[in-house]
């Protein structure tokens, strides 16, 4: 079951949001890298990302959503999630390094993108 609490923010998804994230995100991870708890964090932020984009709002706030795809594809980095150089736009895993000189050659193509991987994760 969606917590009430997730659907209401959910409506009204602002810098906030990101904000309030990021700090939880902290606390955790000074907290004897407390990483079941920042990734926790991570995945109800993404949640909540997803719900607001499925109310099929007209006037959605693109910023956000993207600021906040950005700050989400950076953590998952951090914690070794990802190949290669970051994308252009800062969202996504990356691109594998097709250099003769890689040690091997990891095939990305059937990773999807951060929204669709994890929105089928449901809230703590």
């Amino acid at each position: 079951m969606i917590p009430l609490v997730l659907l209401i923010h959910a409506q009204y998804l602002s810098g906030s949001s990101l904000h309030k994230a990021q700090h939880v995100f902290r606390d955790a991870l000074c907290d004897s890298f407390n990483t079941p708890k920042a990734l926790a964090q991570v995945k109800s932020l993404v949640f909540l990302v997803n719900v607001y984009l499925e109310r099929g709002r007209s006037n959605v706030n693109i910023s956000v959503v993207k600021n906040i795809g950005i700050w989400v594809s950076k953590m998952l980095r951090m914690f070794g999630l990802g190949e290669g150089p970051p994308p252009a736009n800062g969202i996504g895993w990356g691109i594998a390094s097709s250099s003769p000189d890689a040690e091997e050659s990891i095939d990305v193509s059937g990773i999807l993108s951060w929204p669709n991987l994890l929105s089928g994760l449901k809230p703590p």
